[in-house]
């Protein structure tokens, strides 16, 4: 059977490409569709769609940056301990000459204002770089929160 891709947008997920691989159509179905065009089957796969991707689990991806932090050697241990805080995972150190080098994998949403609070902690002497490593799924329970608050940012904008 040929493959037909269909895309389909709903609520926040836009442009979802789904491989629509076999159907099925009852007599009724096909009886009330006949004259009514996509009207009435739009609403009916989206629901399916919709019923379908609940049941699978979907899950969240977050960006995973890797960055690299040269800081003064005094500052090492604090600069780690605010890594850690941050579900930072440390892939190495070095020191080298009174400076500091550490290499991390850090999701993005934890370094949002690190320029700044790097530089309190440093007391301006400490810079970054970062840059895309790849994704990974959300952790459980920070999942459940963006969710919830989701849901509630959805139930607002239809007041």
């Amino acid at each position: 059977m040929k493959e037909v891709i269909a895309v389909i947008r709903m609520n926040k997920m836009n442009a979802t490409k789904n491989a629509l691989t076999e159907a099925g159509i009852s007599a009724f179905f096909a009886h009330e569709c006949f004259g009514r065009g996509k009207g009435l089957v739009e609403p009916t796969a989206v629901d399916g769609v919709k019923k379908g991707m609940e049941e699978a689990g979907p899950i969240l991806l977050e960006p995973i940056m890797k960055m690299t932090i040269i800081v003064p050697e005094q500052f090492m241990g604090d600069v780690l301990g605010d890594l850690n805080t941050r579900r930072a995972r440390v892939q190495g150190m070095s020191q080298e000459k009174g400076v500091g080098v550490i290499t991390a994998l850090v999701p993005l949403a934890e370094i949002q204002r690190y320029a700044t609070d790097l530089r309190s902690f440093t007391q301006g002497r400490g810079f970054f770089t970062m840059k895309l490593s790849h994704y990974e799924p959300v952790p459980a329970h920070l999942m459940a929160n963006i969710i919830s608050a989701a849901k509630r940012e959805a139930e607002r904008e239809k007041e």
